[in-house]
């Protein structure tokens, strides 16, 4: 089995149909549950402008990662290609669990926009370093400056939510182990990396994969080559372009809870305090944290129920739910709608252009 019939296997239909069907069962569920208040309220003018800001963030997150991957390409890739891959990047990603993510597609979308595997495995080795660096660097920062009371608030009628802080330090120890030994084998001893991976398939019930481990080895060491060449400036560049993204989906949370806390006449926290904003800003990076132990395609279904549960103090009470999904539907939804029309096209023209 080829690269190209691999990556092919993670758009099978059922792949992008199951996520929008949880995502489906879980909005009806949410919505039936806050019916009454989400049909008596209506946004403000005020609030509809935080609403665009919120929009406005996700595109500036998506700028991020065009950015980034111009300068992880050496210019190689145009400005047009790198926002057709972003897009289909993040399609994978909202398709496959979370702590897979969309990086297995992802050398094969660069390799078919005329790149070499070698080439295209140096681009996603060097995607997947910075995003879990930047993680690694701004938990243990914000859990210092915001306090792990504030991150980790327990209340007596919720044992879920209670228990949360163990889902945010199986999920942070998973990433930091992952970067730790990544940086190692990437920048000092990328022989170790593929001498791993080549023990594991030879084990009896997956060694039909040691071919496949010993090519993917080959081309890890090649990467690490490669970017052991980097100038600072490629890394300090990359990785400013990583953090702009990250901030950008981060604070998109903020700017909705805002827009409809201004638009409605119930009670809530002090939203406008800085403080506040800061917490609901740290609580999204450990969000994500914990989704890195959900095995559903995107987080669907625990994301919108977590959200609504974690974010509960900071939202006017009877909305959590509403204002969950209408998180989703700015920083989830519109990539499996977009990743469903490009996809195809993109697939018959590239593979069209591979022909001639």
């Amino acid at each position: 089995m080829n690269k190209k019939t691999d990556a092919l296997k993670n758009f099978h239909p059922i792949r992008i149909i199951l996520p929008i069907l949880i995502g489906l069962m879980v909005a009806f569920y949410l919505f039936y549950n806050e019916r009454d208040q989400i049909e008596d309220f209506s946004f403000s003018s005020e609030g509809k402008w935080f609403i665009l800001g919120a929009c406005a963030l996700m595109l500036t997150r998506d700028i991020g990662y065009i950015i980034r991957l111009h300068i992880l390409s050496n210019q190689k890739l145009t400005w047009l290609q790198c926002t057709k891959i972003v897009f289909l990047w993040e399609f994978a990603s909202a398709i496959t669990p979370t702590a897979i993510g969309g990086t297995g597609v992802a050398v094969f979308f660069l390799h078919h926009e005329k790149m070499s595997w070698a080439e295209s495995t140096t681009v996603v080795m060097a995607t997947s370093f910075l995003d879990e660096l930047f993680f690694a660097i701004s938990f243990p920062i914000l859990l210092i400056t915001i306090g792990g009371e504030n991150l980790f608030v327990q209340y007596e009628e919720s044992t879920f939510v209670n228990n949360l802080i163990w889902f945010a330090i199986a999920g942070y120890s998973i990433k930091l182990l992952y970067i730790l030994f990544v940086s190692y084998s990437l920048f000092f001893n990328p022989k170790l990396f593929k001498k791993l991976i080549v023990s594991i398939a030879s084990l009896p019930f997956i060694n039909k994969w040691k071919k496949a481990a010993i090519q993917y080895g080959d081309e890890f060491i090649t990467a690490s080559y490669s970017l052991q060449k980097r100038s600072l400036s490629y890394w300090i560049g990359s990785f400013l372009s990583t953090a702009l993204s990250w901030i950008s989906r981060y604070w998109t949370a903020n700017l909705i809870i805002l827009g409809v806390t201004i638009s409605s006449t119930l009670p809530s926290q002090d939203i406008f305090q800085m403080s506040n904003q800061l917490i609901i800003f740290a609580r999204q990076l450990i969000m994500w944290i914990m989704m890195m132990v959900m095995p559903s395609p995107g987080g669907a279904g625990f994301s919108e129920f977590l959200f609504s549960r974690y974010m509960v103090e900071f939202i006017p009470a009877g909305l959590e739910n509403m204002v969950a999904l209408i998180w989703r539907s700015v920083s989830y939804y519109p990539y499996l709608l977009i990743g469903s029309i490009l996809f195809p096209i993109w697939l018959r023209r590239s593979f069209k252009k591979r022909k001639k």
